[in-house]
This record gives C-alpha cells, structure tokens and sequence, in this order.
C-alpha cells in the first residue's frame, strides 16, 4: 500500500471520528442492561438541567408546550362535553421522577424500552372553550383555564429504529406509546356562563368534585400531547450519539 493511499484511509478515518458525537464525561455511563443505574442517572440529569443540556441536546422541560388537548362530545356518556383548550404551558415536569428504565441491550437491534415515572404535581395553563354539559349540568364558556394534577403517574413503552450513519449504529425513537394516570386533578376557569360568577363557581365545584369523570375523557388526548414532547425529547438525546457512545458496552 502507497504512503499516499495510507494517508487518504487514515484522513477518512479521523473525519468519520470526528463525526460522531462524544457523550459528556460529567455524565455517567451504565451498561445497556443495569436498570437500577439508568433510573438513576435519568432522575440526576432532570434535577441537574430542567431548562436542558446543550451538550447531550436535552431541550427545556421547564415550562414546556402544547398545541391541544381536545374532548369530543358523546352523548351516551356522563361528561357531554366540546372541550379544547389551546395554548397550554405546563410547569412541573422537570419534578419527574423515573422508578424504572428497561429493555436495553448491548445489541440496539430489536429494543423494547419500558419506563415508569411520577410526576408529583403538573399544571397546566392556557385557554380554553367549552360547550356541553357535565353530568346533568350545562356549561358553556370560554376563558383562561388552569389545570393541577397532583400525581401524575406516566407508563411508556417504545420500540425503537437503528439508523446506521458513517457506520455507527443511532436510536430513532419509534413506535412511542404512553399511558397516564393521575391521583387528583383540580380546574379552575374564568369567564364560564359569560362571567356570571355564581354559576362558574358553582359549575367549577362540580367538576372538582367528579374530576375523575372529566379526567378520563382528557386522558387520551393529554396523554397523545405528552407522547408527543416525550418522543421529541428523548429523540434528540439518542439520536445525537452512537448508541456505543450511550452506554459502556463489554466487547
């Protein structure tokens, strides 16, 4: 082999080195299969950096976004309700705390992530439009609107691509589904029944008192918004290192 050929090989193979991205060393790696150090080290970068992390590409998780969350009407149901509510922040969620991360393997190919999470209170403020009737009761009304849930327990399961790049093997989040349950919500709104405060208190203590009825219709779009920030979130994490740059992976 030629000096010149050598050359060539060895300049591709340190522009191919240089692409790949190097995971912060003030972090610390686990391996794929010990679940106990990925909880760990999840629960230590959200306390350490919820407004993100440049350096691993985590963007800020205080407060973050939404579009949407929508409820249809269904007359055969307790809540009848045409309810959407735009605009929303939410403050809270860098309180997240993990209990379980697992399904990692040294081998990315074929992964199933499940991981388990609380929240211990998120809310949620923005505007809403309402039209329909809670139990029994009329409501009609659009206004500002803020949502607390107390509890917030969060289930997701994920089943991840492997892009190839430079012949490095990356995660591209896939196949994200997520399931939400809370322990209490509470809602407060303006301007319901045209600002007649006696009707909108009155209204506003019902559904307090059966959140649960109002929640379960919420759930599946909340629940789809939250899939939604979580899947681009962890997206943009994985995907900008190797997944051998990830976790400390025995050869």
């Amino acid at each position: 082999m030629s000096f010149k050929v050598l050359t060539i090989l060895i300049l591709i193979f340190l522009v191919q080195f240089s692409q790949s991205k190097k995971f912060p060393k003030d972090i610390q790696r686990c391996r794929p299969t010990d679940d106990e150090c990925l909880v760990k080290v999840a629960n230590e970068i959200i306390r350490k950096h919820p407004h993100g992390y440049p350096e691993i590409n985590l963007g800020n998780l205080e407060p973050f976004h939404i579009d949407n969350i929508k409820i249809t009407g269904d007359s055969s149901k307790a809540v009848n309700l045409n309810l959407e509510m735009t605009d929303l922040s939410f403050t809270g969620y860098a309180n997240i705390t993990f209990s379980k991360i697992s399904g990692f393997k040294p081998d990315p190919k074929d992964l199933i992530i499940d991981s388990d999470a609380v929240c211990k209170q998120l809310i949620l403020k923005g505007k809403y439009k309402i039209e329909g009737k809670m139990l029994i009761f009329p409501i009609t009304g659009e206004g500002d609107v803020t949502c607390t849930i107390d509890g917030l327990h969060i289930k997701t399961r994920s089943k991840p691509k492997v892009e190839l790049r430079d012949g490095l093997e990356y995660l591209k989040t896939d196949n994200f589904k997520i399931k939400a349950k809370a322990d209490r919500m509470t809602v407060s709104m303006t301007n319901l029944f045209n600002g007649d405060k006696t009707l909108g208190d009155n209204m506003v203590k019902i559904i307090n008192e059966n959140w649960e009825v109002l929640w379960e219709e919420m759930e599946p779009s909340f629940s789809d918004q939250l899939r939604k920030v979580n899947e681009d979130t962890i997206d943009k994490v994985v995907n900008s290192f190797p997944y051998k740059e990830l976790f400390i992976i025995d050869e």
